[in-house]
């Protein structure tokens, strides 16, 4: 009041008195010279207000958990009976629920996406990446599981080469002791084998010459010779051996 006392003065008619929160001293009005007596007690009506500290922000009130993340619940391994593993967006919007009401302080959790875990408050619940190792509770929500795809069919067993593909051979040019040319049939049933084993560009010849095998980089395909330069020759061991 003091710091104040001729505008608090001013705001007095000239013969009133007032006071503010210090119950032992007055402020006259102009009348008796715009003095800060003491009081003494006696009536004084009029109080000097001033403005306060604001007052608190309320907090706001928590929102409720988005609908349905009541119905989520956690699994061991696997969902119950009429339930699935909850999608990550799912995951998203229940988080906090997720992590304060199923999750200890330290636990995990995933849902149908493989690629993400939720983590409890020991870990600040977050939706972290999940990089394969070991997380047993499931987080699932209403509705079946879609079905399992169909088991892939079985691998076909790999072709088997016909005996007569045994010992067959690209050389350079000859055929070296102890092997002959193969015939025009057992290059076709071998040809695969034999366009694997020579350069990808290559052409070979057998018996006959009235044919060549043309390397993968042509298909691995039997066309007609006509006499041009050949420098492989598919030979297998002779049957005189």
């Amino acid at each position: 009041m003091t710091n104040c006392k001729e505008t608090i003065c001013g705001l007095l008619n000239p013969y009133e008195f007032a006071h503010g929160s210090d119950m032992t001293k007055k402020v006259a009005g102009s009348g008796y010279g715009c003095l800060i007596e003491d009081w003494d007690g006696m009536h004084v009506g009029d109080v000097i207000c001033m403005k306060g500290p604001n007052p608190p922000t309320p907090q706001p009130t928590p929102p409720p958990p988005p609908a349905n993340c009541w119905k989520l619940v956690n699994g061991t391994g696997s969902c119950p009976a009429g339930m699935q593993p909850a999608d990550l967006a799912t995951l998203t919007r229940c988080q906090d629920k997720v992590c304060s009401d199923m999750l200890g302080s330290y636990g995990e959790a995933h849902g149908n996406d493989t690629a993400w875990k939720l983590l409890g408050s020991g870990f600040g619940c977050e939706i972290s990446p999940w990089h394969g190792e070991e997380v047993s509770t499931v987080i699932c929500m209403p509705g079946e599981a879609p079905p399992s795809p169909p088991p892939s069919p079985p691998t076909p067993p790999s072709p088997t080469l016909p005996a007569l593909c045994d010992g067959v051979r690209v050389r350079s040019r000859f055929c070296p002791t102890g092997e002959e040319p193969v015939s025009r049939e057992v290059v076709s049933q071998c040809s695969q084998m034999i366009c694997d084993s020579m350069g990808f560009h290559n052409t070979t010849r057998g018996l006959e010459n009235n044919f060549k095998l043309m390397g993968n980089a042509f298909g691995c395909r039997l066309e007609p010779w006509v006499n041009a330069s050949i420098d492989l020759i598919t030979c297998s061991p002779s049957q005189g051996l």
